[in-house]
């Protein structure tokens, strides 16, 4: 089930964060805002969470990245998170703007998925399921997919290639 899958992935980034804020002695609150799509109703509601945010009661801001700027895009994102300053910002995921960031090393990643693959396994033949076309970190990830089946010599053009959008729906239509 997607929503529940996503559920897991939340609660598992809310468990670290709070983990460590907990043993810094830091004090948290959670907003879930959702991916911020903002042609819903209920993602505009949700959003409107932020506008809690000052420097009156919060220290600094976390924020997940990759989900708003699939819906959103980078300039509503920097428009945003600008309205927070002076609030220090730590994005999770790709930089909106100059805040300091942890992001994947997607490439990396990828290749270390792929040499498991194809050495380890053996496999020959892919199929590829992206995030969306526009989403740098998709890019990164299929770059390196074509990569490392170039450095394998194995054959392969855009017909197993299948553009998504990070959720199971998608995948599921893929295959």
């Amino acid at each position: 089930n997607e929503k529940a899958t996503e559920n897991i992935r939340t609660a598992a980034l809310r468990y670290g964060i709070e983990s460590y804020t907990s043993e810094a002695g830091i004090d948290t609150v959670y907003f879930s805002v959702g991916h911020m799509n903002l042609a819903l109703a209920s993602d505009r509601v949700m959003a409107s969470l932020l506008d809690l945010v000052g420097t009156a009661d919060f220290d600094g801001v976390i924020v997940t990245t990759s989900p708003m700027l699939n819906q959103t895009g980078k300039d509503y994102m920097s428009d945003y998170l600008a309205g927070m300053s002076p609030l220090p910002i730590v994005s999770i995921g790709p930089p909106v703007g100059t805040e300091r960031f942890l992001a994947v090393d997607n490439r990396a990643g990828m290749s270390l998925v792929m040499e498991h693959l194809l050495d380890h396994h053996r496999y020959r033949r892919f199929a590829y399921v992206s995030g969306p076309a526009k989403n740098r970190e998709s890019q990164e990830r299929l770059a390196s997919f074509r990569a490392a089946l170039d450095r394998a010599g194995i054959p392969h053009d855009q017909s197993g290639e299948y553009e998504g959008n990070f959720l199971f729906a998608s995948g599921e239509a893929a295959v």
